[in-house]
């Protein structure tokens, strides 16, 4: 989009501020403007863009889909390998760790939980989740409170 606002920019004519009253009035009727050529230089500069632009955006997007994918087959082991695909993303960790902790499967959250943390220090979602299980060691629970406080200081629920 940036693109094509740059090209309309440059392209743009400048025009007397009293023609430019008299062209709104005829823009306002169908304009007859024949259309201008593009060069080639803007042609492949838009197709280049389009090239990273799609580059940048495929991966995400397919690992994501496989993602999916394996939450609809409900395999647990599926789930988590698809989790750590690359790019490997917070909140596809956040997830698998949320499904083991349903599925009582609680030191595979932590094992999950503990990779994710280490990645994403600041997600104070993760520790949360982590603060959340009953299982957890206590000096892992002291942690995960510890560091909700750090990236929360002023909540009154953690102190």
């Amino acid at each position: 989009s940036g693109l094509i606002i740059g090209y309309e920019i440059n392209t743009r004519e400048t025009e007397a501020t009293n023609t430019a009253t008299a062209n709104r009035k005829q823009k306002s009727k169908k304009s007859n403007a024949p259309a201008q050529a593009l060069s080639a230089k803007t042609v492949i500069s838009l197709f280049v863009g389009l090239i990273i632009a799609s580059l940048v955006a495929i991966p995400p997007y397919f690992v994501n889909a496989r993602f999916f994918l394996a939450l609809k087959t409900g395999d647990i082991t599926k789930i988590e390998s698809a989790a750590y695909l690359k790019p490997i993303d917070q909140r596809r960790l956040l997830h698998v760790a949320e499904i083991l902790q349903a599925n009582k499967n609680e030191a595979e959250a932590i094992t999950v939980l503990r990779d994710a943390t280490k990645r994403y220090p600041d997600s104070f979602d993760m520790w949360q989740l982590w603060a959340s299980i009953p299982t957890a060691a206590p000096s892992d629970l002291a942690n995960a409170k510890a560091q909700m406080k750090r990236l929360d200081p002023n909540n009154p629920d953690l102190k």
